[in-house]
């Protein structure tokens, strides 16, 4: 049995999206934080987080191919949020609503944001989020607590979820 929580962070030029999971095995309990950062202020991302208790975080690399200018503004705010937070993972989602689908974020609470108009943000981090841990082979626990937790976000069964806005 365990506990961990991981973040995946969606940045954009206007805003950030910011998605905490947070999964207690022994509780069968999954929180779920969220924030948007207007004008994507890194230091204000590196705040937000700092406050919680992360194993792993992962930021939504918005150029995998290397294809936007230096001089890109969403470059440089991507650019910004790995500076300050240097142990947080890039990871490319090219194709990832393939294998986080909509109806995965749905049943894992993490599709509706209530009273939040940046719900594409958000949904994007959630998605930056689960595929990190799903992508992560080192981390053995996470994928045996993720499991179970999908397992029964699928089944509809036997886990609470407290989505906190």
């Amino acid at each position: 049995m365990g506990r961990f929580a991981l973040a995946g962070v969606a940045p954009a030029i206007d805003q950030t999206g910011i998605v905490v999971l947070d999964l207690d095995e022994d509780k069968r309990l999954a929180t779920i934080d969220y924030t948007v950062i207007e004008q994507s202020d890194p230091v204000a991302v590196k705040e937000w987080l700092g406050q919680r208790e992360l194993d792993d975080v992962y930021i939504e690399n918005c150029d995998p191919h290397g294809q936007i200018k230096d001089d890109d503004p969403l470059l440089k705010i991507l650019v910004a949020i790995q500076e300050e937070l240097p142990t947080a993972r890039l990871l490319d989602i090219v194709g990832a609503e393939s294998i986080v689908k909509d109806s995965t974020l749905k049943k894992m609470g993490t599709w509706t944001f209530e009273h939040n108009p940046h719900v594409q943000d958000l949904r994007s981090a959630a998605r930056t989020a689960l595929l990190g841990v799903m992508n992560d082979r080192t981390h053995t626990r996470y994928i045996t607590v993720f499991n179970s937790f999908l397992a029964a976000a699928v089944m509809g069964t036997d886990w609470d979820v407290i989505v906190n806005d």
